[in-house]
């Protein structure tokens, strides 16, 4: 087969109505975190991004368990999805070990919040409202993580409509909730960044509940089936797909943590980090991460397409993202200021310039690291 044939094929095959699908979903929660980057731009100097970006290395730490929770579900649900029973025992169990991690990690934050944010050297004047605010922030990141979960078998069962709506709630809610405890505008109870941590709990809560109805609807559960007849037998399976991904995913994000973020508290340029990093993961990344998933999803099961197949249409769309970063870097000036509301624009985006070409490995790589997720 020539190689002009192999590539026709790959695309014709290419699941371009998932795809869109989980684009959008990505699309969704950039558009209320670039609202909310814009409200912090207006706070009082520079201090509401400097704690607002303290909760990168709390998500850091969270990152972790997710990979070695959440990413693991592709293969070890994606195995039974055709299996009624067994998919319903899978979520549940499923989300009662990842609430309990969750909530065991949030403790450990609560506990030691002021102690880990001297740690990272965060300047001593903010650093109590800095753990007040990462104490709040777990409340809606706990809920959020059964979210993820049940995003990932909405995946598996081509949920796309269910999909799109949670995202919609989330985005519809986190503007209003952003706009209500944060921004400046006249009705605004303007709370600072605590604010954010308020939106996002009530948005969490609202999604998880709507995710739930969801699932046990398509499944035709009632409350009686989500309390009683738990196997957890499938356990040693997700967790010997788990325990790999997690270990990476903690000797990656240790090092990035260690020697990124907490220098970057130690030069006091966090604030201009996080927006940096906010503006490479909410936009360039942007159409990136759907492909990843849609990788994962097409491994991932017992009637799985050979990803080979399919590799020309992966890495094709990938490449074409790449050149769209380089030939949209003339309004990346414009963009910062004006839309994300950064003074110190200049910096920003030179500071994007340095990371772009570890970031355009980085999605290759992800790439070739979602085959093996698919796989288990």
């Amino acid at each position: 087969m020539s190689l002009r044939v192999s590539v026709t094929k790959s695309f014709d095959r290419f699941n371009w109505k998932l795809y869109f699908a989980l684009l959008l979903t990505a699309v969704l929660p950039t558009i209320y975190t670039t609202v909310r980057i814009n409200y912090l731009g207006d706070l009082p100097g520079d201090w509401g991004f400097n704690i607002a970006s303290q909760l990168a290395w709390v998500n850091l730490m969270l990152e972790v368990v997710q990979e070695a929770l959440i990413l693991p579900l592709f293969y070890c649900i994606g195995i039974t999805i055709a299996n009624r029973e067994e998919t319903i025992n899978r979520v549940r169990t499923g989300m009662a070990v990842t609430l309990g991690l969750y909530l065991v990690f949030t403790v450990v934050i609560l506990l030691f919040a002021t102690q880990l944010t001297e740690w990272m050297a965060q300047n001593p004047d903010t650093i109590g409202a800095t753990a007040e605010y990462i104490r709040l922030e777990m409340i809606g990141t706990t809920l959020f993580s059964m979210v993820r979960f049940l995003i990932i078998v909405f995946i598996l069962l081509d949920m796309k409509e269910h999909i799109y709506a949670i995202l919609g709630i989330q985005v519809v809610t986190s503007v209003i909730f952003d706009s209500y405890f944060l921004s400046s505008l006249d009705f605004s109870l303007q709370l600072g960044v605590n604010g954010i941590a308020y939106s996002n709990a009530i948005a969490s809560f609202i999604t998880l509940i709507y995710a739930v109805t969801v699932f046990s609807r398509k499944m035709g559960m009632g409350a009686s089936d989500w309390r009683e007849g738990h196997d957890y037998s499938w356990m040693g399976s997700w967790w010997d797909v788990g325990k790999y991904s997690g270990l990476d995913s903690f000797v990656r994000n240790i090092f990035y943590m260690i020697f990124i973020v907490k220098m970057m508290n130690v030069v006091e340029e966090q604030g201009t980090y996080w927006v940096a990093n906010g503006f490479i993961w909410g936009w360039l990344l942007l159409p990136f991460y759907p492909l990843a998933d849609l990788l994962k999803q097409d491994t991932s099961g017992p009637n799985s397409i050979d990803h080979k197949e399919k590799t020309y249409a992966y890495f094709g769309i990938a490449t074409v993202m790449c050149i769209l970063w380089i030939v949209t870097i003339p309004v990346w000036d414009t963009f910062v200021s004006d839309v994300l509301n950064a003074s110190d624009y200049e910096k920003i985006v030179g500071l994007v310039l340095i990371l772009l070409p570890f970031y355009i490995l980085f999605s290759y790589n992800t790439l070739m690291d979602s085959v093996f997720y698919g796989k288990g």
